[in-house]
């Protein structure tokens, strides 16, 4: 019973440094920010901060990692019979629309976060997307992590969704970014077929995407 309410209160305690860290970001940016600044805005000592947050930079991932988590459980769910494509827009959809509610409910908020002083973070969280891509499609498929073009899909793949993302967050256009997401990963078809060249396929669709009507909502 006690280590069940020391748990809890642990808990709370990191989700209002969160909370603060995240807070302040939006209103006076990443760099004019301090740990010490977010303890004292969460109401805890520097310490405290600390020992749940390694540094500040910490605060930032955490706030976002559900979105690449979103990611990763569409790849992992999408049939045993999809073809490579199918598994890549799941897991870049997936992400899309994680962002695009964050940015109906908190849009300042997430775009203040994700502007250009934090590039480099941003681009570190794409990363493991690219990660999870390339596990995902050797697991699936049978081929080695380090087949140069799978990396190439797992590359490619990921800047539509950096170019895609970049523009949702500081062009704000009206169409779904899930749209320009497909637009984007149909333009990797020579990627898809290489893949399908020097992987296994007996027995297993193709990775070349399927004409895929761009209407999507």
């Amino acid at each position: 019973m006690a280590d069940r309410l020391r748990d809890q209160k642990r808990n709370q305690t990191h989700e209002r440094i969160l909370a603060a860290g995240l807070e302040l970001f939006a209103e006076r940016g990443y760099r004019a920010t301090s740990a010490a600044e977010i303890a004292t805005a969460a109401g805890v000592t520097e310490r405290t901060f600390f020992r749940h947050f390694p540094t500040k930079m910490d605060v930032f991932l955490t706030g976002f990692r559900h979105v690449s988590a979103s990611a990763r459980a569409a790849m992992a769910s999408v049939p045993a019979h999809a073809s490579p494509f199918e598994v890549v827009r799941a897991g870049l959809t997936g992400f899309g629309v994680e962002l695009n509610e964050m940015l109906r409910i908190e849009p300042d908020r997430t775009r203040a976060i994700w502007g250009p002083e934090l590039s480099r973070t941003m681009v570190e969280i794409v990363l493991s997307l690219e990660a999870a891509i390339v596990h995902e499609l050797s697991r699936r498929y049978g081929v080695s992590p380090e087949l140069v073009e799978l990396r190439m899909i797992a590359n490619a793949s990921v800047g539509v969704l950096r170019a895609t993302g970049r523009a949702q967050l500081i062009n704000r256009p009206r169409r779904p970014m899930t749209r320009t997401l497909t637009e984007g990963l149909n333009r990797l078809a020579p990627h898809f077929d290489a893949f399908d060249r020097v992987r296994p396929t007996t027995g297993l669709p193709s990775g070349r995407p399927p004409r895929v009507k761009t209407s999507v909502t």
